[in-house]
């Protein structure tokens, strides 16, 4: 199945149906699956010549997983890159704020550790120029790439392990806790009792944060759309973590401590997007 040169765009949608299945979270997820990275992306810039090979990628703001089907060779590849897009990053933000920032630490504090290193050496060849918090997240994604339902036994392994190496310090991670934490996120996934905690306004952020003022341009089933300056520029609000009730026309000023966001009225928008 999926052996040919590379997937049709069906089987590729039936590969991500059958993900879904395992992981129910991927069920409130977008997806664009489309033949070119660049279509897929969205970016016509984003062609092989000029930004290399790209089988997926994960928007947080936008909820949203793109698949370029003509860098995918198998189902066993859609597999991989899902459970890299939505285990990884995804999975990342099933935990606390500050649970993540001491997995990501623990990451970061182990990058010389056997096996590790190797992932951190392809984490900083792909994003060379990214803080250290992001490759580290890569890092912990491309662990998630091995995890498949045979691991979900070591759950329990992983709760002991982000406690010892992540919370409490006790020793440095190795290979095996990252991939026993991998497993314990995955499990949890799987069985529907992980649920996103960090919800970050734009794509590229990693945490909920920092204070937007502008007008609600719209509401989009579970999203607040914001414009936040005159150059048009768009955050996405998760009205799930918002303390306050917004209106598309209103004009706020959102502000995020401990991941709620606060939702102060500044009145009515002159101009609102339809």
């Amino acid at each position: 199945m999926g052996t040919q040169a590379a997937l049709s765009v069906d089987e590729c949608k039936r590969a991500v149906i059958e993900f879904c299945q395992w992981y129910p979270i991927a069920l409130t997820i977008g997806y664009v699956i489309r033949d070119k990275q660049e279509d897929a992306l969205g970016i016509p810039e984003a062609t092989k010549e000029r930004a290399g090979t790209i089988a997926g990628a994960y928007f947080p703001a936008r909820r949203r997983v793109a698949l370029a089907v003509s860098n995918i060779r198998s189902t066993q590849d859609v597999e991989r890159t899902l459970r890299h897009e939505l285990l990884g990053h995804l999975g990342s933000n099933t935990f606390s704020a500050t649970d993540k920032r001491a997995l990501l630490a623990g990451i970061a504090e182990a990058r010389e550790q056997p096996g590790l290193v190797d992932l951190w050496g392809d984490a900083v060849r792909e994003y060379p120029h990214e803080p250290v918090g992001r490759q580290a997240e890569e890092v912990f994604a491309s662990a998630c790439e091995l995890i498949s339902p045979e691991w979900y036994r070591r759950a329990p392994a992983g709760q002991v392990a982000f406690a010892d190496v992540c919370e409490n310090q006790k020793r440095t991670m190795s290979l095996q806790d990252l991939v026993d934490i991998a497993a314990l996120v995955a499990d949890g996934l799987h069985q529907g009792e992980r649920h996103q905690q960090i919800f970050p306004v734009r794509d590229n952020d990693q945490f909920c944060e920092g204070s937007y003022v502008g007008p609600i341009l719209r509401i989009d089933g579970p999203i607040a759309l914001q414009r936040i300056n005159r150059q048009g520029e768009l955050v996405r609000h998760s009205l799930v973590v918002l303390a306050e009730t917004v209106e598309v026309g209103e004009l706020v000023e959102i502000s995020y401590r401990d991941g709620l966001g606060r939702v102060g009225a500044l009145g009515a928008a002159r101009e609102v997007e339809r």
